[in-house]
């Protein structure tokens, strides 16, 4: 199954890690990769997670305290965003 970040989706990320370090959190890089597991996780195991009502046509899966909006191609994802579900997003 191959799951894809968009060029968004890899900025929010960085966005994460760049968040973590200027506010001295620990290991925010740790942080990511974890981000990264769970949704590899998720997309290993068929959970298809819900209809996002914020992204037309995609899906959401929740890591806290992030949602990660997607599309679903059969056996494959592209992850679309990574958002803090803390702020208010479209």
């Amino acid at each position: 199954m191959a799951l894809r970040y968009t060029d968004e989706a890899e900025a929010d990320l960085m966005a994460i890690v760049d968040y973590g370090f200027e506010q001295d959190l620990p290991d925010p890089i740790g942080y990511v990769l974890t981000i990264r597991d769970r949704v590899e996780q998720l997309h290993n195991t068929n959970m298809r997670g819900r209809a996002s009502a914020a992204i037309k046509a995609a899906r959401e899966w929740v890591v806290p305290p992030y949602v990660v909006f997607f599309y679903e191609h059969g056996k494959s994802a592209d992850v679309l965003r990574v958002l803090d579900s803390r702020r208010q997003f479209p």
